[in-house]
């Protein structure tokens, strides 16, 4: 009998079973198919163990744009662009737009005779903001709609967890990409409204490192001058504000130098932030927009992030179970998108699809002086001094080396 017991309890343990001799018979057992052993209660996840250092939680993403486009300290005394009528509908929005009183003055006597009299009437014109957009949404390569899909095998793996807990991890995870996503678009966006500086350039070049000396060839070494200029072009534009400076690599490297903090995972933390210093952003999706060596400057309120959702109010469809439209709010931004969750009682599936209708408004262009018509307060800054590149070791001579 404990032959028995102990063989029975080694086919349990290791999976297999080699029958030999009088006692196992002609029984042989082969490894189970995947999904049979996932069910016992000591399934777990690897968050469990690895935190998010877990493979599912690489989505190679930031959200520091859009963390700058809703914080107070860009939004601070400013009406936001509201496109929405009542929840669920949106209209146009019509703005008034007032040029400057741009002109110089000189010494002159004028009687009441005087016939040369030049008249400035004030010059004021309409625009209109219409978020007429297609919206933000997952697509394949192809352009394709992808919906995140949940079949009944999939839920029965895990069979520790009640299908809701487990869906809402996963629908979770895949708001936390959306937001990522998110980032990167406006990101690309945030390249089209770029401004000019006082001299009508698109892009300002400012050595914000330099090469270190004949002992530290390979290394750079902070600017402080490049840093000043930078504050003397946001003077010299005419801005008023504490601004922000997003950028890519570069920034993390003036970051790390300066010791500038800023940014926590709520928005910008006022605890660290210095009165006098930019609010400094690290967004790893500028190096593709922008490249490595650029950064980009943004004036309080220069730039909003105008959105609108479809299913709010009356336009909010939530039916049990069987199909939702609705709106959730993103896990790190608080940004709210609208969703849809529909479940077909057939073939026993779930679906989800979130999306956005969203885009970046920035301020009209203008102002006094030569070469600033294309003057809004969002500059495109350029390092034009060392590269901000992992630093190379000297080369060791080959004689002695292992």
């Amino acid at each position: 009998m404990k032959r028995w017991i102990s063989f029975i309890f080694f086919c349990l343990v290791a999976g297999v079973c080699f029958a030999t001799g009088h006692d196992a018979g002609a029984y042989i057992a082969t490894f189970a198919p995947v999904g049979t052993y996932v069910c016992q209660k000591l399934q777990t996840d690897l968050l469990a163990y690895y935190g998010k250092n877990a493979a599912q939680f690489r989505t190679l993403g930031s959200t520091a744009l859009i963390k700058w486009l809703l914080s107070p300290q860009n939004r601070s005394g400013f009406q936001q662009i509201n496109v929405e009528s009542i929840p669920g509908k949106k209209r146009a929005v019509a703005f008034k737009v007032d040029a400057p009183y741009c002109f110089e003055l000189c010494r002159l006597d004028v009687d009441c005779t005087n016939e040369d009299i030049v008249y400035s009437d004030p010059e004021t014109k309409e625009i209109v903001f219409d978020l007429d957009t297609a919206p933000f949404r997952h697509c394949d390569d192809e352009g394709n709609p992808v919906l995140l899909r949940f079949t009944e095998e999939d839920m029965m793996k895990y069979c520790t967890q009640s299908d809701t807990t487990w869906m809402q991890e996963q629908i979770f995870r895949y708001l936390l990409r959306f937001e990522e996503a998110l980032d990167k678009a406006l990101t690309v966006a945030l390249s089209s409204v770029i401004g000019t500086n006082a001299n009508a350039e698109s892009i300002t070049d400012i050595p914000l490192f330099t090469s270190g000396n004949t002992f530290t060839p390979n290394l750079s070494v902070l600017n402080p001058e490049g840093m000043w200029y930078i504050n003397q072009i946001y003077n010299d534009i005419g801005n008023d504000g504490q601004f922000a400076l997003i950028g890519g690599t570069i920034m993390n490297k003036i970051i790390m130098f300066n010791k500038w903090t800023g940014l926590n995972a709520a928005g910008v933390d006022m605890s660290k932030a210095d009165a006098i210093n930019p609010y400094p952003f690290y967004d790893r999706n500028f190096n593709s927009t922008f490249g490595q060596s650029d950064i980009v400057l943004l004036s309080p309120g220069s730039v909003q992030l105008v959105s609108w959702n479809k299913y709010k109010g009356e336009k909010r469809r939530a039916v049990t179970n069987l199909y939702t439209k609705s709106t959730v709010v993103l896990p790190t931004t608080g940004l709210e998108v609208d969703y849809k969750w529909k479940y077909d009682p057939d073939c026993e599936i779930f679906t989800f699809e979130a999306f956005l209708h969203t885009e970046l408004a920035a301020v009209p262009a203008g102002g006094c002086g030569a070469n600033i018509e294309g003057v809004n307060g969002i500059l495109r800054i350029h390092d034009c001094g060392a590269q901000p590149i992992i630093p190379a070791c000297a080369e060791q001579a080959s004689s002695g080396s292992a």
